[in-house]
């Protein structure tokens, strides 16, 4: 972890470090999630701030004061239950005047800066996609900010070109979102430009699901880039691989309209194994930016090979 500054009076406010989340979820192949573990508060909230902290306070005891207004009461009830001996979280805003609301908290902002504040910094949130009134806010964020748009748009179509569910907004894409509203043409085509422009590759993809015990599923994955190149050269690259392996080349996904991507799959997963308590697992070649990594993940070896031994023994 890098420490850009170190004092009690800061005078500079640094928007983009080394390492981003960004960066992490465009390395990943994947977008921030709802559910699930929230890896991306995890990894570039929770650990900066206890990493911080514990130097900080060298064992000693500290209040942490949190930003909760009024509304947002499940969270710092969640937030609370960790406190310990050397650890209690405050909440002020919530505890001055009767409580301040958020619609009170931006006016306190607008009045005192002159500016309208964003509750999120993040620009890809899928928190601020989650409702109607979020949605709105965000497309005029990136009329405003189109390289923030570019950004979200980006990330999001190599998330769905190697997970289809991996879209931005539930239900829909970010992309659909901002090709149905006004004003954002510029955002559009600084998109399309830039794909243009950034190297594309050929991904192998590999997917396990394991069934648990307790109802829920285990996921693992294996990405290997394959070819890296120009988009008309890895497309047609793409079709010689499927070629090769005998499989056509399809566009876009049944389950999922408003998906566009190239595949060749060379193995689907057997929707009957879930539901009877056994593993599965798919493969398929795709086109998308060169963004990501080649990784496989620690529990998808013994995962693929579980899937595999049960695909064969069927």
């Amino acid at each position: 972890m890098d420490i850009l500054s170190d004092t009690r009076t800061p005078d500079r406010l640094y928007i983009v470090g080394a390492w981003t989340l960004a960066h992490e979820m465009l390395d990943g192949a994947t977008v921030p999630q709802t559910a699930g573990d929230r890896l991306c508060s995890q990894h570039f909230k929770a650990w900066p701030l206890d990493t911080v902290i514990a130097e900080l306070t060298q064992g000693r005891s500290f209040r942490q004061v949190m930003g909760y207004e009024s509304g947002e009461t499940r969270r710092a009830e969640r937030d609370a239950r960790y406190n310990a001996a050397l650890h209690t979280g405050e909440y002020p805003l919530r505890e001055w005047d009767g409580g301040w609301d958020l619609v009170r908290i931006q006016a306190f902002l607008r009045e005192t800066f002159g500016v309208e504040w964003i509750k999120s910094a993040c620009t890809y949130c899928p928190f601020a996609l989650a409702n109607k009134v979020g949605r709105g806010q965000a497309v005029a964020r990136f009329v405003d900010e189109p390289d923030a748009g570019v950004l979200a748009l980006v990330m999001e179509f190599v998330a769905t070109a190697l997970n289809p569910t991996q879209g931005l907004i539930k239900g829909q894409r970010l992309l659909s979102l901002l090709q149905a509203s006004v004003r954002t043409a510029a955002v559009l085509a600084a998109f399309e430009q830039l794909l243009t422009i950034m190297p594309w590759a050929v991904y192998d993809l590999r997917r396990t699901l394991s069934p648990r015990s307790d109802g829920k599923i285990n996921h693992a994955r294996s990405v290997r880039i394959l070819d890296v190149g120009p988009p008309e050269q890895m497309r047609a690259r793409l079709d010689q691989r499927a070629h090769r392996a005998r499989v056509p080349v399809t566009i876009g996904d049944p389950a999922f309209p408003q998906d566009t991507h190239p595949r060749a799959w060379l193995r689907r997963r057997d929707p009957h194994s879930l539901t009877h308590g056994m593993p599965t697992a798919e493969r398929f070649l795709v086109l998308a930016p060169a963004t990501a990594r080649s990784k496989t993940g620690q529990a998808f070896p013994s995962a693929w090979a579980a899937a595999s031994q049960w695909h064969l023994a069927v």
